[in-house]
């Protein structure tokens, strides 16, 4: 890919959570090496909330457990 193409890449993917992500997780979901990732952040002036350290995700809610939680019903319910 050319550098354009990574450059907006990680921005989609970065911009989709408000930059509140590691270097790691946007190079898990983009296929991009990490090392591209922190470079090219570093480059366009990109923060990173959580910085450079990866942080294990794999006891996070899916988007679809938490929509279909029962206390996120009773908050739009109300």
């Amino acid at each position: 890919m050319t550098q354009r193409a990574n450059d907006f890449i990680i921005w989609r993917a970065g911009t989709s959570v408000n930059w509140e992500c590691t270097v790691q997780e946007i190079a898990t979901e983009t296929g991009i090496p990490p090392s591209t990732v922190s470079s090219t952040c570093r480059r366009k002036g990109w923060k990173l909330v959580h910085g450079n350290v990866g942080h294990d995700l794999s006891g996070r809610q899916s988007i679809d457990q938490i929509m279909a939680s029962k206390h996120l019903q009773f908050i739009v319910a109300t």
